[in-house]
């Protein structure tokens, strides 16, 4: 006769079977995908094992826990499934290794991000600020040395844009200089408040957070105080033109990377930041004089996804940017950027990892994001570049430098 404990041994015999089955299936996973992720939990029977690219996803039914790689993994809540093209469309490319940042010299070999070298595929560009057709053009020259990287460029941008009440732009006759082999120094470096601080892919120079008559240009912009010392106006894409016809970015210049679609009847008064295409890692906009690149708004997090980096600084009480750099603080943590406006971590163009900056629209705390490009410099800057303010390349005027940045935990 059938017994109840016949019942039972048979019931834990197909038990071991079937862990005897999963262990020799997940051993034999393991063996042919060595790269695949541990298993997700799961709070139902069902855990996801999430392979390599090239195999689907597969379901198994195990117990409450069961141990892989060395790791014990006890059931959990379930999650969302991450399928690999998603991860290749939000995430580092998985062949990217972990980066380990030092202090060691990195060659930059930057020959292939600069824009306005072979001028044939370079559009003429339009000043918005006249009513004539300019027919302006960007253009570029570039000479490696043992230990720099000189370019020189004629000041004009690769896109219409508006010079404001400083039109109207000029060509002019720069010549910057940077590292060709950057590294972290022992000590931040301070960038001046005003005139150059790095250079776009375009040649054009990127100034600091304030205006002339010393209030931050951007918080200007954006109506957070009303100028009465100087009228002061930025254009398309964050820049102006300045005296002596230097036209200049104070923030964004995201654009650099973007043309309207003319079958679609876009035109360049159409820029708005939405245009940034927010699913992968933006592109290099420019390089700080001590050589490290300046990326847009987007870059990789630290779990390797692809995220909008934003400054760490915000206003001082009753601050409202009238006194320029001084009335801002910085919050260690509030954004996903450091001190300078950086970060280090591997970048398209630099996989192994290395230190970068970013263009920063908006802070930790949604607020507009100074420094929007960076406030002092993490390697060593070529300071010949600071005294090519207006016209012609030829220095005027005094730059002020400040104390690092003051912090709060």
């Amino acid at each position: 006769m059938f017994s109840f404990h016949d019942s039972t041994m048979i019931k834990n015999s197909f038990i071991i079977l079937l862990s005897l089955m999963l262990l020799t299936l997940v051993m034999a996973c393991k063996d042919s995908h060595p790269e695949m992720v541990n298993i997700t939990t799961a709070v139902t029977p069902n855990v996801e094992i999430i392979p390599s690219d090239d195999t689907k996803l597969m379901s198994l039914t195990v117990t409450p826990s069961i141990v892989i790689n060395d790791q014990t993994k006890n059931v959990a809540e379930p999650t969302d499934t991450v399928t690999p093209d998603q991860k290749k469309a939000h995430k580092i490319p998985e062949q990217s290794p972990t980066p380990t940042i030092t202090t060691q010299e990195t060659e930059v070999d930057i020959l292939s991000e600069w824009i306005c070298i072979d001028i044939s595929n370079i559009p003429w560009v339009d000043d918005l600020s006249t009513t004539d057709q300019d027919d302006l053009r960007c253009k570029m020259d570039i000479e490696y040395t043992d230990l720099s990287i000189i370019l020189k460029s004629n000041g004009i941008p690769n896109h219409d844009f508006q010079s404001g009440i400083g039109c109207c732009a000029s060509e002019q006759d720069y010549t910057w200089t940077l590292p060709r082999y950057p590294r972290i120094a022992n000590e931040v470096t301070m960038a001046p408040d005003r005139g150059p601080i790095a250079i776009t892919v375009t040649g054009i120079p990127i100034y600091g957070p304030e205006e002339g008559p010393g209030g931050d240009a951007v918080a200007l912009h954006h109506d957070y105080f009303i100028e009465d010392r100087q009228p002061i106006e930025l254009g398309l894409c964050g820049g102006h033109s300045g005296p002596g016809g230097t036209y200049h970015y104070h923030f964004d210049a995201n654009c650099i990377h973007w043309h309207p679609e003319e079958n679609s009847g876009e035109k360049w008064s159409d820029w708005i930041i939405d245009k940034i295409d927010k699913t992968i890692h933006s592109p290099i906009l420019g390089y700080a004089f001590d050589g490290f690149p300046i990326y847009g708004m987007y870059g990789w997090d630290d779990n390797g996804f692809v995220t909008m980096m934003t400054s760490s600084y915000q206003l001082k009480s009753g601050a409202n940017g009238y006194g320029g750099i001084d009335d801002w603080e910085y919050i260690a943590g509030l954004g996903t950027l450091d001190e300078c406006n950086g970060r280090s971590g591997p970048v398209p163009e630099y996989p192994e990892g290395i230190y970068h900056y970013h263009s920063t629209l908006f802070n930790g705390g949604n607020l507009i994001g100074f420094p929007y490009f960076l406030l002092c410099y993490k390697g060593t800057p070529d300071e010949t570049n600071f005294s090519q303010r207006q016209g012609n390349g030829v220095g005027q005027g005094t730059q002020q430098r400040r104390p690092s940045p003051r912090r709060q935990q």
